[in-house]
């Protein structure tokens, strides 16, 4: 059978290497789990990018110039034996983002990024900050979820709200294949519930009835 999981781990590698360069594998494969980015935008197509790619900066809710933002002065700390070259390019690309922000704090996209960078560097209460206002700001995206979802879940290690986030994510975006199986791994892996987890499929496919990948899982889950 195709194995979707390690297509879609693939492509997630290419992504942080992209966005890191290099700093994916010395950090959470050290850890010893794999980072999720997803897409800034609901995409039928791909959901494995960063928010590098031109999304809109539009606010979804005009009300969110009056919900403070979280601090931009939280102290960002690298691990002591990280290269001195990986911490300066990591420093020069945080700089900018927090940069953007003092400007514009409604930029949803420089959000998403620092919290993607505040995970990785193992500051989840930092990470989770930036996603929980980047979903203020846009609510109607499966990024902030999805990534709040894989935070919660796996590093964090509140299920409940992970659950929630991920269904969140996959109402904001019915036509997104990856975050079914997202919701799969974490009912299967982490909550240990088949159930739920066969259940994720059946809906995966019921938005998406000619999915093949998703058909294969659930035929693999009904044997």
């Amino acid at each position: 059978m195709f194995n979707q999981k390690n297509k879609i781990t693939a492509s997630f590698i290419v992504a942080i290497v992209i966005l890191l360069l290099g700093y994916y594998f010395y950090s959470d494969f050290k850890n010893g789990r794999e980072v999720t980015i997803i897409d800034n935008q609901p995409s039928q197509e791909s959901n494995a990018t960063s928010s590098l790619e031109s999304v809109s900066e539009v606010s979804a809710n005009k009300e969110v110039i009056n919900i403070p933002a979280p601090s931009l002065d939280r102290p960002i700390v690298y691990p002591a034996d990280m290269p001195a070259q990986i911490k300066e390019d990591n420093q020069n690309k945080i700089s900018q983002i927090i940069k953007n922000l003092k400007a514009n704090q409604d930029s949803f996209n420089d959000w998403i990024d620092l919290g993607l960078y505040r995970k990785l560097l193992g500051d989840y209460e930092g990470a989770r900050q930036a996603w929980e206002y980047g979903s203020i700001l846009r609510p109607q995206s499966p990024a902030p979820f999805s990534n709040l979802g894989i935070l919660y879940g796996y590093y964090i290690k509140d299920a409940p709200k992970a659950e929630k986030s991920f269904l969140k994510a996959v109402e904001n975006d019915p036509k997104g294949i990856n975050l079914y199986f997202q919701t799969y791994d974490f009912y299967k892996d982490v909550m240990k519930d088949l159930t739920k987890a066969k259940a994720i499929i059946e809906t995966g496919l019921k938005n998406n009835p000619a999915d093949k990948d998703l058909e294969s899982m659930l035929k693999e889950l009904s044997q």
